[in-house]
């Protein structure tokens, strides 16, 4: 101790002290900011794998009814939805009763995710982000959307996490809420919705054409006529079609 005292008294012994009093806590600060800092980003990467991960078990649920029984119990998991290898895959009968249900045109509109299989999702999906949290068990909402364009249907996953800074940061001006507010988006692919839809709509396109009528001839027969007359206009100037 005396020897400590003795060095404090001299002057180069005094400066040490004085830069050691004031530059190390600041390093501590600036050294664990950094590390929350890093920690924050890894949550926000984290969260969102989770959230893209639903959003596509929920594209594939919209895209093929009775997708959601193969999760079973187990819910989306953070691993693949199941594995063929441990003797978890499928059973094949669940297999065949999912390929037997049919829900045609369930595209028109915003509704082809039914709200049941939206709020297992959510609940799958807050379970996920409650397993991978290590910053702070905060409360966690979360909310599944579909989204029609008429070409492509999408499912937009929204995540929600209340995180409050260290009360050391928010002496120092740094805001004391830095919630994760996260979406992630996948479209929904069914080939065989849209070979259907494209079927009916040149049906359609054939029906309206054989049996509307514009002054007494179908749109097709003034179709015909039409083009006989440009034909024919097309004869007389010599132009071959």
């Amino acid at each position: 101790m005396r020897v400590v005292l003795n060095k404090i008294m001299k002057e180069d012994g005094a400066a040490s002290f004085i830069e050691m009093t004031l530059i190390f806590p600041l390093v501590v600060v600036t050294m664990g900011f950094l590390i929350y800092l890093g920690s924050y980003i890894m949550q926000n990467i984290i969260i969102y794998n989770d959230a893209q991960r639903v959003a596509v078990a929920a594209s594939r649920v919209a895209g093929m009814p009775g997708y959601e029984k193969i999760y079973g119990t187990k819910g989306v998991t953070a691993v693949a939805d199941f594995d063929w290898a441990d003797g978890t895959s499928p059973d094949i009968g669940l297999v065949n009763n999912m390929m037997n249900e049919h829900t045609p045109y369930r595209y028109f509109g915003n509704g082809f995710l039914s709200s049941s299989e939206a709020d297992t999702l959510e609940k799958n999906m807050k379970k996920l982000v409650e397993n991978s949290s290590f910053i702070v068990k905060s409360m966690v909402t979360c909310d599944i959307k579909t989204e029609n364009n008429f070409i492509n249907q999408k499912v937009k996953v929204n995540v929600k996490k209340s995180v409050n800074a260290p009360k050391i940061f928010s002496s120092l001006g740094i805001k004391e809420k830095m919630d994760i507010d996260l979406t992630a988006t996948a479209v929904v692919s069914d080939p065989t919705e849209f070979i259907r839809n494209t079927d009916m709509l040149f049906d359609l396109k054939d029906y309206l054409f054989d049996n509307v009528k514009i002054g007494g001839d179908t749109i097709n027969e003034k179709i015909n006529k039409y083009k006989q007359k440009f034909t024919d206009i097309a004869g007389k100037i010599g132009i071959k079609w």
